[in-house]
């Protein structure tokens, strides 16, 4: 199965696509970043399915998701922790890229036992150095012809230059909570 003909799934105000395989294991939870929806995990998500159960989802007010997008971070994590409820899990490893980073920095500090491996990719931590900035950037980016530069980024660029992926085992992350802190966690992503 491809993730490109596997059709959406709803649950409560989810939408989702899940990809299982013949793998024992924890799911694999995606969270993609500012205004992307789960079509737009499609260039790698076969890949990752070969060897994990993947589940992309659209939070509430994104993509095919009913509802309405919070205004806080820490509202988009409450999203993501029960959606993972409503699928009846109680452990699982959790992706976030860019946005969905942050959102899943907020899980593992809200629900810190539900999350086993922690992968967090172009992101960076809440008062981390630009990080305010980025949705000024993104839509100003977006909304100039893609000739144009903006701040010295190429404007409407779909390529995501991921410089830091992280992965946290949170056996380490319950002992150690100060790697979620901005001194620890440095991560760099930009627009190419």
């Amino acid at each position: 199965t491809s993730y490109l003909t596997t059709h959406n799934k709803f649950i409560g105000q989810f939408a989702y696509r899940e990809l299982e395989t013949d793998h024992d294991g924890l799911p694999l939870i995606m969270l993609t970043h500012l205004s992307a929806t789960l079509d737009d995990w499609i260039a790698f998500i076969d890949q990752l399915a070969e060897q994990n159960h993947v589940i992309a989802v659209d939070l509430p007010g994104v993509g095919a998701s009913r509802g309405h997008v919070p205004p806080t971070i820490e509202e988009m994590a409450s999203q993501a922790i029960e959606f993972v409820q409503l699928l009846g899990f109680s452990k699982i490893n959790l992706l976030g890229l860019s946005m969905g980073g942050m959102i899943a920095q907020a899980v593992a500090e809200k629900k810190p036992e539900l999350i086993n491996r922690l992968v967090l990719a172009g992101t960076g931590p809440r008062g981390g150095q630009g990080i305010a900035q980025v949705s000024t950037i993104t839509f100003t980016t977006m909304s100039q012809p893609p000739s144009a530069k903006v701040d010295g980024l190429w404007a409407n660029t779909p390529v995501l230059s991921i410089r830091t992926t992280i992965c946290i085992d949170t056996d380490d992350l319950l002992e150690q909570p100060q790697l979620l802190d901005s001194d620890h966690l440095i991560t760099n992503a930009f627009y190419i």
